[in-house]
C-alpha cells in the first residue's frame, strides 16, 4: 500500500509517538449514559494502548469498555476524542499537533522573487 508522506508521518505519529510520548502518564475519560451521573475512569498509558483495570486495549475500546462499566450498551466510541491528559489535552488534539508539525515539514519553502536590476533599460 502506498501513502502519501503526510499520511505515512501521521501514521507514524500514532503508532511511534502519541503513545510512547505519553508512556506511564495518567489519562481519564469522564462518561455517564443519558440520565445517569458521569463516572470518572482512568488508564494508564502505554505503548501499545491504554491500560484500564490491568488489561491492555486501543484508546477507543478502551473508551467503550469504560461506557460499557458506566451501564451503555454502546459498541463502538472514538476515544481519541474522549480520553484526556492531566493537562485536559485530548489524545486527538496531540495526534492534531503532530499533523501539523508534519505536513508543516512536507511544505516547500516559500520562495521570494527578489527584483534585480536590468542592465537593458
Amino acid at each position: 500500500m502506498s501513502t502519501d508522506p503526510f499520511t505515512r508521518a501521521l501514521l507514524t505519529a500514532l503508532n511511534y509517538e502519541i503513545l510512547p510520548a505519553l508512556e506511564g502518564e495518567s489519562v481519564f475519560l469522564a462518561y455517564g449514559p443519558r440520565g445517569k451521573p458521569k463516572q470518572t475512569f482512568e488508564g494508564t498509558i502505554k505503548k501499545e494502548g491504554i491500560e484500564v483495570n490491568g488489561n491492555l486495549y486501543s484508546p477507543s475500546y478502551a473508551a467503550v469498555y469504560c461506557m460499557q462499566k458506566a451501564g451503555s450498551p454502546r459498541k463502538t466510541a472514538n476515544g481519541w476524542i474522549m480520553w484526556k491528559t492531566v493537562d485536559s489535552n485530548y489524545l486527538n488534539d496531540l495526534y492534531q499537533q503532530i499533523g501539523d508539525e508534519a505536513r508543516e515539514s512536507e511544505e516547500p519553502e516559500a520562495s521570494v522573487d527578489v527584483p534585480t536590476e536590468d542592465a537593458s533599460l
